[in-house]
């Protein structure tokens, strides 16, 4: 075959005279050196800058950290979880038994209603007391923030609380009093949503998911921003593939949609004027 090489010569515009080789390029030019070494001064100067800067700021980000956990009573070490009274590990539901979002159906009749005798003056102490011991109404597999109650009420089978009741007679007396004491927190519990977001994210992280320290600080510091999140709903998951279906649900406007467990708002009723 043949071969065609093409030589084109670059000239420089018309009235740009050319610089006249004197021999002197392939010499080092002195000024060039001094420049290279300013550069390499400024660089090593900005470098040391931003690293005191990130330096302080790390400091910074540790104290809030502190602050917020002695405020919140974070556990920050897996022996402090496994020894948390917050949980009884006779009382922890294993996740073999169950799967996410399943759904159970199962009706409880309480057949330890108390009976009250009457009395002729009843007073306002008694009649605090009739309401109180009116039956319950159970509802399974529900979150249920009650504004009316000041009383958050965790998700729970009745399956469970009667396992919960039978393996610890000693410390449960009926199955309200495993509700009252196990799936039941104020609502002052979430009463700053910011921090609370922090302090419920980090606590399913390091006690449900026995993530490190580093994975459950990434998701609270990542779920303080979402101000459409309410606390409780992240109390409520079991684990975090729950309440990763919940925020996308959350994402994309259709929170009807989560079925891992229903959310009820209880209000107090509006005053007409």
């Amino acid at each position: 075959g043949l071969f065609f090489f093409i030589f084109v010569k670059i000239y420089p515009p018309t009235g740009v005279e050319e610089p006249e080789k004197d021999g002197s390029d392939d010499e080092a030019d002195p000024a060039d050196d001094n420049n290279i070494e300013e550069m390499l001064n400024n660089f090593n100067k900005i470098y040391l800058d931003l690293n005191t800067t990130i330096m302080e700021n790390t400091l910074k980000i540790e104290q809030c950290i502190l602050s917020i956990a002695e405020k919140s009573e974070l556990k920050f070490s897996k022996t402090d979880i496994e020894t948390s009274s917050v949980e009884d590990k006779s009382d922890i539901q294993e996740k073999n038994d169950s799967t996410i979002c399943e759904t159970e159906k199962s009706d409880f009749a309480d057949s330890n209603t108390k009976k009250h005798k009457k009395s002729k003056k009843v007073k306002t102490k008694d009649i605090k007391q009739t309401f109180s011991d009116k039956p319950r109404e159970y509802k399974e597999n529900t979150l249920i923030i009650s504004e009316t109650d000041k009383k958050v009420f965790l998700p729970y089978y009745m399956t469970d609380l009667n396992k919960i009741l039978n393996d610890n007679p000693k410390k449960y007396s009926s199955i309200d009093d495993v509700i009252d004491k196990k799936y039941t927190l104020p609502i002052s519990h979430f009463k700053n949503p910011f921090v609370s977001r922090f302090k419920e994210a980090f606590k399913l992280m390091r006690n449900k998911e026995r993530s490190s320290v580093i994975d459950a600080f990434e998701l609270g510091t990542e779920l303080m921003f979402e101000s459409n999140l309410y606390p409780a709903i992240i109390t409520a998951c079991k684990n975090l593939d729950e309440l990763d279906i919940y925020l996308d649900y959350l994402d994309s406007g259709e929170t009807d949609k989560f079925k891992c467990f229903n959310i009820e708002f209880e209000l107090p009723p509006a005053l007409v004027k």
